[in-house]
């Protein structure tokens, strides 16, 4: 059984590409809530393809205890096929070891390939940015500009959190954070899972739907060089 948290509200900020665009997210159309992770005008509305080439994703949880680490990779298994299903973006796992956190832009790198995404689980002495209430920041860290289309992403979270939270805090926290990593900015709807403040919720609203929908790019073959 898990232990509850300690932390009491999570409070997320929201994510950001770095060098590419800046924090603030825009509002997309549509009948539904969503936003764009960009501000920058040429970038709003990127989000991932639904290529065959499924998104990878790497985790290192060497940070974590056993214990702690066996349910974060299930519990991120289950957020990123829970948005890659929502989407029609195939989703899988790849390799666990190392990977690199970059304190001075809260992102995680690792061996170069196409379409990845990297999760890394961070002590809190280890990170500027992950402290106080902040215990997660996500963000695409690729887009080839002309589509737009995401190809790369990062994940960072907080182990002090992920080792005391519940099953529920935890997937609601990396539910929200992978939405950034795939595109979608903060919501006003309180039932969505990108919503400012992190509850329990770990149910896509009708907006969060809407927005990987509307994000997702149909696959162009052509692009496939630039998205290694």
């Amino acid at each position: 059984m898990r232990r509850r948290t300690r932390f009491g509200v999570q409070v997320a900020v929201a994510a950001a590409l770095v060098g590419l665009a800046t924090t603030v997210p825009v509002a997309a159309k549509g009948g539904d809530d969503y936003t764009s992770i960009f501000s920058d005008g040429s970038l709003v509305g990127a989000g991932w393809a639904g290529c065959p080439t499924a998104i990878v994703w790497d985790a290192d949880v060497s940070g974590l205890s056993p214990k702690a680490a066996g349910f974060a990779l299930s519990d991120l298994e289950w957020a990123l096929n829970t948005w890659g299903a929502a989407g029609g973006i195939p989703v899988v796992k790849g390799a666990e070891g190392q990977l690199t956190y970059d304190n001075a832009s809260a992102t995680v790198s690792g061996a170069p390939g196409a379409r990845k995404v990297y999760v890394k689980f961070v002590n809190d002495k280890d990170s500027d940015y992950l402290s106080g209430r902040v215990v997660g920041v996500a963000t695409p860290t690729k887009v080839i500009p002309s589509v737009p289309e995401i190809v790369g992403g990062s994940a960072a979270f907080r182990t002090d959190y992920i080792e005391y939270a519940s099953k529920t805090e935890s997937r609601a926290l990396l539910l929200h954070e992978l939405g950034h990593a795939l595109g979608l900015g903060h919501s006003k709807d309180k039932k969505s899972v990108v919503y400012p403040i992190v509850s329990t919720n770990i149910k896509l609203s009708a907006g969060d739907i809407a927005g990987i929908r509307a994000f997702t790019k149909k696959c162009d073959p052509s692009l496939d060089a630039q998205r290694g």
